[in-house]
């Protein structure tokens, strides 16, 4: 029941929420990863990170192998939304040990606060 209930909350989350296991195996992808990326996220799961995400944007992978989080911004194409401003970031997933279990990644649309900002400046 505990697995359901948080996998609810995941699937109802805004944020694109991506995790891999120590293989680079896609174990999660919400609805959110599904709509900012376009690929179903039926047909992720079990599907290797890296031959669905291209590998220059592969910084959930760069986290497993330096075992470092990562932040950065970028414009993502969302074939539903067009050009979005987002903010990528990564981290790794340990279990009650400190062991590595893998890696996730949260994407976090910023396109509407990067018009606001624009909109203040002009102002």
């Amino acid at each position: 029941r505990l697995h359901n209930y948080l996998r609810s909350i995941l699937e109802s989350m805004n944020s694109g929420i991506i995790a891999v296991d120590l293989d680079g195996c896609i174990t999660m992808f919400n609805k959110a990863a599904q709509d900012f990326l376009g690929l179903p996220a039926s047909d992720m799961i079990s599907r290797k990170y890296q031959k669905v995400i291209k590998p220059e944007d592969s910084i959930l992978l760069d986290t497993l192998k330096t075992l470092l989080p990562y932040s950065k911004e970028e414009v993502i194409q969302s074939p539903d939304n067009g050009a979005l401003n987002v903010e990528v970031t990564t981290t790794l997933v340990r279990d009650e040990n400190n062991q590595v279990l893998g890696a996730l990644e949260v994407i976090v649309d910023l396109t509407e606060w990067r018009k606001l900002e624009e909109q203040v400046q002009r102002v």
